[in-house]
């Protein structure tokens, strides 16, 4: 009864028939604008470099997409509930080092590596979530916290050098592709796709958005906020542990700096999509879209011989823009529901007189 309820308040069921359609569409694919402000940038983008749509260069933005995308649709969670994740970036590092000096250059070891990274990222995300519950401390500074440990873990192990090598099938599948789409890119895809519907079609993606709008009417509509809590924070550390994988696949050896900027990126994806920063209200169908402006952002600016400091501005703008369109909108929600519900409490007091 309680998640019924809480169903009602978040999908809008007590609204026109408008409202809720145009809420239910944007769960799935994110804010009309971004896939406008896509176009806009793929066009100017084919003017900037020639090679631009060249098939060689579309299949290398893709495989660019793929290890940020993965990162960013696990952010995409932990944002949805007003966190954040900076462990990401060093998660990542760890994955790729440790994989690297498990496999050593040996197909048998690749499984045994990839359970144990694995393994890793979901500890490593249990522990944020358990310390964010515990301690009430916010997300940023525990995950900054455990970011550290993390990054000087690997630089011991690794001696903050090159480590480990890969096995010729890791190359092969990391440099395989269908056709023009690259064979990693369907993991991403799949990855993607099952996590969009589990958002928006089941209980515990409907508690991510309750938790996420507001903790005190999640708990006292019976959600377990705690449980979702972990659970967002869990996922967020597996999947940046897969990203560290797919990464390596591309790689001649693990680096100890291979996460770095998969943090602000990721962060960056997931409000360039329209999720709040506030927790509540987007999704990973906006993330796909903001994951891809910000790939083609970094390939169409290394082919025009940008430089990197330039690059980071281009970006940085960009990324405010959306936070502005993103703001605009939720006011003119805010502004729609709050006329909805003055229509139906004068059209209740109607009828109770």
């Amino acid at each position: 009864m309680a998640e019924t309820m809480l169903s009602d308040r978040l999908s809008g069921d007590t609204g026109p028939q408008t409202l809720r359609s145009r809420r239910s569409i944007t769960r799935w694919t994110g804010p009309a604008w971004l896939w406008l402000l896509l176009l806009v940038i793929v066009v100017v983008a084919s003017f900037m470099a020639e090679n631009f749509l060249s098939s060689r260069n579309l299949t290398n933005v893709l495989r660019q997409m793929i290890p940020l995308g993965i990162v960013a649709v696990g952010q995409t969670l932990v944002i949805l509930i007003a966190g954040v994740d900076l462990a990401v970036a060093a998660t990542i590092s760890m994955a790729n080092t440790a994989l690297m000096g498990i496999v050593a250059g040996q197909a048998a070891n690749v499984p045994m590596a990839i359970g144990v990274v694995l393994a890793a990222g979901l500890l490593i995300g249990l522990v944020n979530g358990l310390i964010i519950i515990a301690t009430r401390v916010p997300a940023l500074i525990v995950t900054l916290g455990t970011a550290s440990i993390i990054t000087g873990i690997t630089f011991l192990y690794t001696d903050q050098t090159n480590f480990g090598e890969p096995a010729d099938i890791m190359n092969e599948i990391g440099f395989g592709s269908v056709g023009p789409i690259p064979t990693l890119f369907f993991l991403y895809a799949f990855i993607a796709a099952v996590v969009l519907i589990v958002q928006n079609r089941s209980a515990f993606g409907l508690h991510l958005f309750a938790v996420g709008g507001s903790e005190q009417v999640a708990r006292s509509s019976g959600v377990r906020v705690a449980r979702v809590t972990v659970f967002a924070y869990v996922i967020c550390g597996f999947l940046a542990a897969v990203a560290g994988i797919a990464m390596s696949m591309r790689m001649g050896a693990g680096e100890p700096l291979s996460g770095v900027g998969f943090d602000w990126d990721s962060i960056a994806a997931v409000v360039l999509g329209g999720t709040a920063l506030t927790g509540g209200r987007g999704g990973v169908g906006g993330t796909v879209g903001g994951v891809a402006i910000i790939s083609i952002l970094n390939n169409v600016m290394n082919l025009a011989g940008v430089s990197s400091f330039t690059q980071i501005v281009v970006k940085g703008v960009i990324v405010l823009i959306a936070v502005l369109l993103a703001v605009g909108v939720t006011r003119r929600a805010a502004v729609d529901f709050k006329d909805l519900i003055t229509t139906r409490f004068r059209a209740s007091q109607g009828e109770a007189t």
